[in-house]
Formats: structure tokens, C-alpha cells, sequence
């Protein structure tokens, strides 16, 4: 085999890594679909393909097994052969911690910074909320959502990418094309700016278990606002003081957060 072949088949394997998330959340979305409308039809009322936007459950239901199916796919099809935790590198209670808050103070940021432009969500938002009203959705959203994206967008595709390219064109990469599968304005921004942090983390780290806790700390504390408050009441009066300012201090905070972490922690050594 080429060297021009075996590059060639690296970049089909890459864009099949990406175009999976998609296609099973397309077909357990269709499968769950028609479990909710089902008693719609028996009893002859018209087909709804937008129902489920409505059946938190459903959705919630829907998103667990296509994570769940991504993580078998990607192990049998061996796209991800490399052991998800490496034993020999230990965890470290205070520098994990500096972790997790540098990426919390990074994502408040840009979520205070973004406040003032009211980019259009495309009504994810209302969706979201909507299943963060039942324990299908909530697990969807904090645990297996983020399992699915960093198993895909770090474990998959940075690490393979890291092995055709640069780190740093890895890790931007990763980050920009995780914000771009939100597929909306509103997310798309943030969750580049996040990936493009959290692929930091995995790659200085080494496996998704730093990066996979931020992620999930982040969308548990996300959803915890929502439920305590779901009429928006704190949004409103972040929105009146200034989040520009605060979104600034917090970024400055996480940075200096980050940089810390990354001068204690040791680079890590990747294979594919």
C-alpha cells in the first residue's frame, strides 16, 4: 500500500468517524419517532415528522442509544482501538479540579460575552428544555450526549488526526468542527470555542477522562440552572449587569486557569 493510499484511506476513515454521530441519531430518532406517534396513526391522525421535537422522553430516549451505538460502533470497527483510560496516568485531584474550573470560567464567558448578540438557536433551545423535564432527557443531555461527542470529536478524530498532521492543527480542527455539528449560530460559536479547550485537555492529557468531566460538568450545571430556573429570572439579570465585563474577568480567569494546568501536567503520549 501507498503512502498516497494509506493517506487517502485515513481521510475516508475520518469522514466516516463524523458522518456516524449523524446517521445513528437520524436513525434512533426515526425509531423512537414512530414508537411516540404510533398511537397518533392507529387512530388516523396525520404523520407529525417533527413530533418528537416534542417527546422529551422520546428524544431523550433516541439519544442514548445512538451515543451507546457510536461507542460499539466505533470499538468493533476498531476507529477507536486505543483503551479509553491509560492506567499509568493518574488523575490528580487539585489539578483536575484547575481543569474543570478553567473550562467552566471559559464557558461562562463566552455564554456572557454572546448574551448581548442574541444569535438564533433555531428553537434547539426550547427543545432542550423540554427534555431536561424528564430522566431520559437529562441522562441524554449530561451524560451519554457528552460521551458520544468526545468519543467522536477527540477519541476518533483528533487522535487520528493527530497522527496525519500537527497537534495544533488537530486541536483546532476538532474544536471547529464539533461547534459546526450544533448545526445552529446560537451553539455553533461557543462550542468551538469549547471543543477547541477540551481538545487541549484530551491532547495534553492523553485519554477523554479530563475532557469527558468538563464536558459533563458543564451541560449537569447547565441543565441544573435550567430546572431551578425556568423562567429565565438569573439570564435576565446577568443580562442587565454588564456581561461583558463579567464574561472578560471569567475568560481572563479561565485562561490563566488553563495555563496553569497545562504547565503541571505532563504532554502525553498518543497512538493511534
Amino acid at each position: 500500500m501507498t503512502m498516497q493510499t494509506s493517506k487517502t484511506m485515513q481521510i475516508g476513515l475520518l469522514i466516516v468517524a463524523l458522518i456516524m454521530p449523524y446517521a445513528f441519531q437520524a436513525f434512533f430518532g426515526a425509531v423512537f419517532l414512530f414508537i411516540g406517534v404510533l398511537p397518533d396513526l392507529l387512530q388516523g391522525k396525520p404523520f407529525d415528522p417533527h413530533a418528537i421535537e416534542h417527546m422529551p422522553t422520546m428524544l431523550g430516549l433516541a439519544l442514548i442509544c445512538s451515543n451507546l451505538s457510536l461507542y460499539f460502533f466505533y470499538r468493533l470497527t476498531q476507529l477507536s482501538r486505543h483503551p479509553l483510560t491509560d492506567a499509568k496516568r493518574k488523575l490528580s485531584p487539585a489539578l483536575t479540579t484547575t481543569a474543570l474550573l478553567s473550562f467552566l470560567c471559559i464557558s461562562f464567558s463566552a455564554a456572557f460575552i454572546l448574551m448581548r448578540f442574541d444569535l438564533n438557536d433555531g428553537g434547539i433551545e426550547a427543545v432542550f428544555n423540554e427534555m431536561k423535564t424528564n430522566p431520559a432527557g437529562i441522562l441524554a443531555i449530561v451524560v451519554f450526549g457528552p460521551l458520544g461527542e468526545e468519543l467522536a470529536f477527540r477519541e476518533v478524530f483528533q487522535r487520528r488526526l493527530q497522527a496525519m498532521t500537527s497537534p495544533l492543527v488537530a486541536i483546532l480542527a476538532s474544536g471547529v468542527i464539533f461547534g459546526a455539528y450544533h448545526l445552529n449560530l446560537a451553539q455553533m460559536i461557543p462550542a468551538s470555542i469549547l471543543g477547541i479547550v477540551l481538545a487541549v485537555l484530551y491532547y495534553r492529557f492523553g485519554d477523554i477522562r479530563v475532557c469527558l468531566a468538563a464536558h459533563i460538568l458543564n451541560n449537569g450545571l447547565s441543565t441544573l440552572i435550567t430546572i431551578l430556573d425556568p423562567t429565565d429570572k438569573i439570564e435576565e439579570a446577568v443580562a442587565k449587569s454588564y456581561p461583558e465585563v463579567w464574561g472578560a474577568l471569567l475568560l481572563i480567569i479561565g485562561v490563566l486557569l488553563l495555563k496553569y494546568w497545562l504547565r503541571k501536567t505532563p504532554p502525553a503520549i498518543q497512538t493511534v
